[in-house]
């Protein structure tokens, strides 16, 4: 019986895996930059080594400000409580593998690939305001705030927002090294440096 039981949920979690991973192909609105036969976000999300990460930092710069819709929207990503739930009934059962990207990761890979853009996606500073403003979560929060940092002088618009953050305990620190990246004058003047 409890193996029965164990059978049912995984095929349930394949199934609700399966829907949601099609419902996020069929919806996705940007087509992906591709290097070399991958997606852009394989790229950003299979880099564990120096070299692939090498790899995915090439295939943002080849990709240049046609990456922003992607990262924008890995930089929004968020994982709904019932799929966490399913991701941890899925780590307690042995008989399918289940590859899953938690939004936080997808956050992270989202930001760097804000850091190879650098100042080329100035474009993409009303966006990651809107992003932390959204509140989706911590992480996607914090990394759009890291991402501004990355883009330098160039996100100086977000100036106004940084030191409002910059106020905040949660995004203090995060908030005061961008400042620091994007207008050092301005974290001095205000008294944040």
């Amino acid at each position: 019986m409890r193996k029965l039981v164990q059978i049912t949920l995984a095929v349930l979690l394949v199934a609700v895996g399966g829907v949601t991973i099609g419902w996020q192909v069929l919806h996705s609105r940007e087509r992906e930059p591709v290097y070399q036969g991958n997606s852009l976000s394989s790229w950003l999300l299979d880099s564990r080594t120096t070299i692939q990460q090498q790899e995915a930092d090439e295939a943002v710069r080849q990709a240049g400000t046609n990456a922003i819709p992607i990262l924008l929207r890995m930089l929004r990503a968020k994982d709904s409580a019932l799929m966490v739930g399913l991701m941890n009934l899925a780590q307690r059962q042995r008989l399918i593998t289940v590859h899953y990207t938690l939004a936080a990761e997808r956050n992270y890979a989202g930001r760097q690939g804000f850091e190879v853009l650098g100042a080329k996606a100035q474009s993409a500073v009303p966006g990651l305001i809107e992003i932390f403003n959204q509140n989706i979560s911590f992480p996607s929060q914090r990394k759009a705030i890291e991402a501004l940092g990355d883009i330098g002088p160039a996100a100086k618009e977000a100036v106004p927002s940084l030191l409002r953050w910059a106020a905040t305990n949660i995004y203090n620190a995060a908030a005061i090294s961008a400042l620091d990246h994007i207008d050092p004058e301005a974290a001095a003047k205000a008294g944040v440096k």
